[in-house]
This record gives C-alpha cells, structure tokens and sequence, in this order.
C-alpha cells in the first residue's frame, strides 16, 4: 500500500514539491534574514496591536493584533521572497534547478509551500496573545473564539497571497533587491 501512495505521490510531483518546500523552509529557518524578517513582523505587530490594549487594560479581544497584520505584512513579506527565484538565477543555480527532474509548477509550489510554513512558524508566536487574554479574562467573559479561528484564517489567506506576489515579482527580476 506505502509502494502504491509513494508512486502516486512521484509521479504527481508532490516528492519534488515537498524536496523544494522542505529546502526553502530550512534556507530560511537556518538563515539570520530570515529570523530578523520575523521578528519584523512580530514586533510591530506587538508594539501596535497588542500591547495598547494590554497596556490600557481593556484587554479582550484580538482585533487590534489581526488588524495590523496586513500593513506589516506589505512591509516583511519582500524580505521572505525576494530571494526565492532572483537569488538562484543570479548566482546560476536556477538553471540547474530547472535542468533536473521537476517540471516549472513544482519548483514555484515548492519554493511557495517553503515560505508559507515559514509564515506560519512565524504567525505562531501571536498564539500567546491569546493565551495571555484567555488568562485574563479568567471566568469574567469568554474570549471569541470563531474570531480568533476566523482572524488566523485571514492571516493564513492573506499571507499566502502576499507569498504569492512577492515570488512573483522574484520572477520578473534577477536582483534579489527588486525582486
């Protein structure tokens, strides 16, 4: 049965898809950039959407923090991009890439899928915020919680759409800086 589900999954692509993925998630996991993009988003995001509220005690909801996401977002998700197909191409290992085994879909899927779980990783660290209003809101009120699932949703939609533009515009430029 494994056998049968391992052919399928080849020759549909998603080994080579997942190979891409699994590399682009540990290029930005091991690098600095990528950790200090993080905390680019993090950190705003805490200074503007969360800590106002913790800081006027009408601690509550995460509104605020799910509001400013998307700005920061415009701002941090170049930096997770703009070396996806720029960087290879610039330094030659694109066409090495797109000379092995994996068809065009699979290398932007991939390199896509790399990002996003990155993205995600990141987005994590907001889930103490809402521990931290749970906590506070102890047995006074009950905390959203399908606008809390619903918020992390639109953070996943909306990033993945981010993701999307910025690996594109990584395709249109060989300077990582521009695209």
């Amino acid at each position: 049965m494994s056998d049968s589900l391992y052919l399928v999954l080849w020759r549909g692509g998603f080994v080579n898809v997942a190979t891409i993925a699994r590399r682009e998630l540990l290029s930005l996991g091991l690098s600095p950039a990528g950790w200090v993009a993080a905390a680019a988003m993090i950190v705003p995001v805490s200074a503007f959407g969360f800590l106002p509220e913790f800081i006027g005690r009408q601690l509550g909801q995460m509104d605020q923090v799910f509001a400013a996401f998307p700005l920061v977002l415009t701002l941090v998700v170049p930096f997770y991009t703009m070396r996806l197909i720029a960087a290879e191409w610039r330094e030659g290992t694109l066409e090495l890439l797109l000379t092995a085994p994996v068809r065009d879909w699979e290398v932007v899927l991939g390199k896509w899928l790399g990002v996003v779980a990155f993205y995600l990783t990141s987005i994590t660290f907001t889930g103490f915020y809402v521990l931290l209003i749970a906590a506070h809101l102890g047995g006074e009120a009950v905390l959203d919680w399908g606008a809390v699932w619903a918020g992390y949703a639109g953070l996943i939609l909306i990033g993945g759409f981010f993701i999307a533009v910025g690996l594109l515009a990584s395709t249109l430029s060989s300077n990582s800086v521009l695209g």
